[in-house]
């Protein structure tokens, strides 16, 4: 594959916000993306086969979410919306971030969905779609139309560490803490000064049972917000404060 080369996008939308999802479709496509919209792209045939064979082969889902949207895509009730989100939540479960990556943008200012979207970086498109289409577009590996020479300007390790983290958060939400645990724990050995992660460590930890581990994680955590001058160290040491409590009082 060429360094030119277009990534696919799988575009996922309630029929309410088709209108919107046509700009989308057409701005995304003019940043240099390969974008799977069914309205452009579904041929003669059974149009949900067509829909379930794609969504696998794209390098992002990107699910559109709006108050019409998230009334589809709940667990218990949902649409078909509902069934692509979660088809793209378990092979996103499976295959390395950089395969495949949910991307929620949201339309306007509505909840962010439920634990299968809540690891993933989200965009709101909402305030200035044109600024806000050519960031999403730029990390998604198309072209800023304000600017042609904008680019991902993140280092490797920061990407890597990025992917780590949502596969972490991922874990998390989807119960398994064990594997959570394992991953945070590798991501504070390539970045030991990455405050969050050791602060996500502590609520794995603490989840696992494994308190007085979970007490070194926050303490590492605090450390690092405090040296940044973090609003988070006040949280953590409320935490921390609570937790030594509880230990003490169990002496």
């Amino acid at each position: 594959m060429t360094e030119n080369a277009k990534t696919r996008i799988f575009l996922s939308y309630a029929h309410e916000d088709l209108d919107t999802v046509r700009k989308i479709d057409a701005s995304l496509t003019a940043r240099n993306l390969d974008v799977w919209f069914d309205k452009r792209c579904l041929k003669p045939g059974s149009w949900k086969r067509q829909i379930e064979s794609i969504i696998p082969h794209c390098r992002y889902f990107v699910i559109c979410i709006s108050n019409a949207a998230l009334k589809k895509t709940g667990i218990e009730e949902r649409g078909f919306q509902g069934d692509e989100l979660q088809q793209a939540y378990e092979i996103a479960r499976i295959q390395p971030e950089g395969v495949f990556t949910i991307v929620p943008v949201r339309l306007e200012d509505c909840s962010r969905g439920d634990h299968r979207l809540a690891p993933y970086q989200q965009y709101d498109l909402f305030n200035d779609l044109e600024a806000e289409l050519d960031n999403l577009a730029v990390n998604l590996g198309g072209i800023s139309l304000a600017d042609s020479f904008a680019e991902d300007t993140r280092s490797e390790d920061e990407k890597i560490l990025s992917s780590l983290m949502g596969r972490a958060e991922a874990a998390y939400y989807a119960g398994d803490y064990q594997k959570a645990s394992e991953i945070f724990t590798s991501i504070t050995y390539l970045k030991p000064d990455y405050a969050e992660a050791w602060y996500n460590k502590g609520i794995v930890l603490y989840d696992l049972g494994r308190k007085e581990e979970a007490i070194v994680a926050y303490d590492k955590a605090l450390k690092i917000f405090e040296s940044l001058n973090s609003p988070y160290t006040e949280t953590v040491c409320k935490i921390l404060t609570k937790l030594k409590a509880k230990k003490s009082d169990t002496v």
